[in-house]
């Protein structure tokens, strides 16, 4: 079974907008975290996620430094006083602010600019990540890459995590090599040698184009002296290791695992107790223990910041009426268990445990999609006298608890133009 078997369509969409014309579970099932990827695409496919404008923007009112904004050449970190200067504030207290011309010159002479975590300046690339999130049950993390001359800005090198490259403007020279060690991790004791062999892909990525790069592949990439954007879509998926930490954490309630080691004991002792802490391990090893491991990382999942103020800081908080748009603020899908003995719900989220009548399970299957929706599109699947009161104050409470947020046409937001 490919890793898209539990996805639904909808659960696609983001991904297949940016892979199109490639199918999104042909790619899921066949290329992530296996093989490296090209996808081709119109010119324009990308822009709209981080324009030029924006970066401008973003660097002429956000007093941006390390590690959010970083210069690179030749592989080196640029020193900070070079583009930044501190200036003191009304109190003792010093903020950083950019220096134009500084950092100009600097990008003229071949250096590469880094904003990292370039989601949180743009509404949708941030919504392209909470899809995105809902695909890979992790946090996702987009860099942006801003190049001019002919550097490399960083050397060949592999990275801890799985990744989407997007050429958003202008062109760069990449060269693509197999791994020279599967699955690496950078708290790994043994370094992976560099490749010997010849690149597998060696061109120009233009507008528009994607590359899928998984993670330990080696790979350099070169400006081709004109302006070039990139964005660096990470992935960092848990690794066996993570689920046998959090199985060995959850050891805590046995008490000889929270016995001292028997080091002064006999040589037969020890191996005795190390008996019993095996066969402790054995018994919490269940069959669906992955199961168990991803939904306990989705429920402690924290919610990007969504922000409603004035409102939300009031005692009514924000108004719930028939029109309003809905949405979870849990970046993954809820999983919702019967309680034994009575007619109500659980689910966890924002690392809480949550109950509500089963009455109202259709309301919440409806909003776990991830999408906006109406209080009147809820109430419907609950309701059918046109009686919606009930689900109403279902919601307010709900949006007040921060389970739900409460979208403004203002600030909705969409990926669909990716």
């Amino acid at each position: 079974m490919g890793l898209s078997a539990n996805l639904t369509d909808l659960d696609l969409a983001c991904l297949q907008e940016l892979l199109w014309p490639v199918s999104a579970r042909d790619f899921l099932d066949q290329s992530w975290g296996r093989q490296f990827a090209h996808v081709e695409g119109p010119k324009d496919k990308f822009s709209s996620l981080f324009p030029w404008s924006l970066l401008n923007k973003v660097l002429e009112q956000h007093p941006l430094e390390p590690p959010r904004l970083r210069l690179y050449k030749d592989g080196k970190d640029i020193d900070p006083e070079h583009y930044l200067v501190s200036e003191r504030l009304g109190n003792r207290d010093q903020v950083k602010r950019l220096r134009a011309q500084e950092l100009t010159k600097e990008l003229k002479q071949g250096s590469t600019l880094v904003l990292n975590c370039a989601e949180e300046a743009s509404p949708a690339l941030r919504e392209l990540c909470i899809a995105l999130e809902r695909i890979f049950r992790v946090y996702i993390i987009v860099n942006l890459y801003v190049a001019f001359g002919s550097d490399s800005g960083f050397p060949l090198h592999w990275d801890s995590q799985d990744t989407l490259i997007l050429q958003l403007s202008g062109r760069k020279k990449w060269s693509i090599f197999e791994p020279t060690r599967l699955h690496p991790l950078r708290e790994d004791e043994e370094t992976p040698a560099k490749p010997s062999a010849p690149p597998i892909w060696e061109g120009i990525l233009e507008a528009g184009a994607l590359f899928h790069i998984p993670r330990g592949w080696w790979h350099i990439a070169y400006a081709v002296d004109e302006p070039s954007l990139h964005l660096t879509v990470t992935v960092k998926s848990p690794t066996g290791l993570d689920l046998l930490r959090w199985c060995v954490d959850g050891l805590k309630a046995v008490t000889d695992a929270r016995a001292n080691l028997p080091l002064l004991k006999s040589s037969e002792d020890r191996q005795k107790y190390a008996e019993t802490l095996k066969q402790e391990f054995l018994k919490a090893w269940i069959p669906d223990m992955v199961d168990r491991f991803i939904a306990h990382r989705d429920s402690w999942a924290a919610p990007r910041p969504k922000m409603n103020l004035p409102e939300s800081a009031t005692a009514e908080g924000p108004p719930v009426q028939e029109d309003s748009l809905v949405r979870l603020s849990s970046p993954r899908p809820l999983v919702f268990k019967q309680q034994q003995g009575s007619n109500g719900i659980t689910f966890q989220c924002n690392r809480k445990i949550w109950q509500c009548p089963e009455l109202l399970l259709p309301v919440m299957k409806l909003l776990n999609d991830g999408r906006g929706h109406s209080v009147g599109e809820l109430a419907s699947t609950v309701n059918g006298n046109g009686d919606h009161s009930g689900v109403k104050q279902f919601v307010a409470q709900l949006a007040q608890a921060g389970v739900l947020v409460v979208e403004t046409p203002e600030r909705k937001q969409t990926y669909a133009n990716v």
